[in-house]
């Protein structure tokens, strides 16, 4: 049976603790004292992986453990920059999405209340934006970034630190988070009050610890500087994740998108009806301005395109003008940022210039960019070795859509839309060249004429 004080210790569980640090100080052996910034990091890295869905929650939940690891300096202030464009955008997106949700809460783990626009620093000469992440419980004013450079990352001092998000295996920076001191007082000098009060009593295990806490001077370590590294180490593994289900999630809707293309042309019963349907297609999905199809016409080897729909006439073309006579001749995707700088470009054949009424003259151009594709028909119903052309699809400024809730963009178009209107194009082929075949067989059943001039008229 237990003896009474083994049922003491068993009932006291500190008891057998300090005899077993009271042993091991006789054997020669010095007990480790508490660390509480790493009891605060063992604590708070749960909130990593609390909800991990969106950009903006996961950076909340950096800035929020952040600040739990330099709760020990009261004057020091976190900010985090976002350098990089998809987080950017990302994080815009998740902030107005969430801004509308249900809950208010959610709201304000992300935004911080009364913020509309968030602050935006230049380093250099400009050429890098940083855009302050308004999380919670951000200072009223933005504070400006301590460095100068983002190579010279990570970097600390007594007051500062600056440690960079890495994606993994990579040099792309995604943001910046700093944590700077703003003054260098001591914390632990108090009233006249607090010197004349009766001095609390300290614990034998953590007297040494504090008189050690005690003679360091205030800011910033090394142990700072190794958990805030830690920290974003592992939001930037995050964020790596979150950007790949982003473009999976992409690539499912482009695929989606090509499916009801696929099904929406395959419904046509003409080769008009065919290019009023590849028309609305790729306005919807690219943000186009202007969508023309240009059909090949093998005998007089030229570009046709219906001039005016009320009139039934037609133009032609020929391979050697324009973009889109290029486009045919070398049967490959031509994408022009600038119209402006392009020697392809005839403004003429490319129906960039309005007529103008006034004089005959010619208007100012209707677009700035330019994205051609050949329609080519290839395998068993070619027959032969570079396949059959059916015409041009032409697509003039197509632009970006914007993210919900922000500010549509005029940059060039993404490697995710051009593959996207790649594929689009031989979906257009093969449901254009069956429309033709279907319409020609109609025509020749009917005695009617078969020539495609002839088709396009009606």
């Amino acid at each position: 049976r237990p003896t009474a004080r083994e049922r003491a210790a068993t009932a006291i569980p500190w008891a057998s603790t300090e005899r077993s640090r009271d042993s091991s100080a006789s054997r020669g052996f010095t007990p480790l004292p508490p660390n509480p910034k790493a009891t605060r990091l063992v604590g708070s890295l749960p909130l990593f992986w609390r909800d991990i869905e969106s950009p903006a929650v996961a950076l909340g939940a950096l800035v929020e453990i952040a600040e739990r690891l330099v709760s020990d300096i009261p004057s020091a202030v976190l900010t985090l920059y976002m350098v990089d464009s998809w987080l950017r955008n990302a994080s815009h997106a998740d902030r107005v999405s969430v801004g509308r949700g249900t809950t208010a809460n959610e709201t304000r783990q992300i935004t911080a209340p009364g913020s509309r626009s968030p602050a935006v620093f230049y380093l250099g000469l400009g050429k890098t934006e940083l855009e302050v992440f308004p999380a919670l419980r951000s200072a009223l004013r933005a504070e400006p970034p301590r460095f100068s450079e983002l190579q010279a990352l990570p970097h600390r001092t007594r007051t500062i630190i600056a440690v960079p998000l890495l994606m993994p295996g990579t040099q792309r920076r995604l943001a910046v988070l700093q944590a700077a001191c703003s003054g260098t007082e001591d914390v632990h000098a108090g009233n006249s009050a607090d010197e004349d009060a009766r001095p609390v009593p300290t614990p034998r295990v953590l007297r040494n610890y504090n008189l050690a806490a005690s003679q360091e001077p205030i800011g910033f370590s090394d142990t700072h500087m190794a958990y805030l590294q830690l920290v974003c180490g592992i939001a930037a593994n995050n964020l790596c994740f979150l950007e790949r289900l982003a473009q999976r999630a992409k690539l499912m809707e482009h695929m989606n998108a090509c499916m009801e293309v696929a099904v929406e042309v395959n419904k046509a019963k003409n080769i008009l009806d065919f290019e009023q349907r590849v028309r609305h297609s790729l306005d919807s999905i690219l943000n186009a301005s202007s969508v023309r199809v240009l059909f090949y016409d093998p005998d007089s080897q030229k570009l046709l395109i219906m001039s005016s729909m009320r009139t039934k006439t037609l133009a032609s073309l020929g391979l050697e003008r324009g973009a889109v006579g290029f486009c045919a001749s070398k049967r490959t995707v031509l994408y022009i940022p600038n119209i402006a700088v392009s020697p392809h470009v005839d403004a003429v054949a490319d129906g960039l210039k309005r007529n103008d009424n006034s004089g005959g003259k010619s208007g100012p151009p209707i677009a700035n960019s330019m994205l051609c594709g050949p329609l080519v028909v290839r395998g068993d119903e070619a027959r032969v070795g570079d396949g059959i052309l059916l015409g041009v699809v032409q697509v003039l400024e197509a632009r970006r859509k914007p993210p919900p809730g922000g500010v549509g963009s005029d940059s060039d178009m993404s490697e995710e839309e051009y593959r996207l209107f790649e594929r689009l194009l031989r979906v257009f082929a093969y449901a254009g060249w069956r429309a033709l075949k279907a319409q020609e067989l109609s025509a020749r059943c009917s005695g009617q004429p078969t020539h495609l001039s002839r088709l396009l008229m009606g």
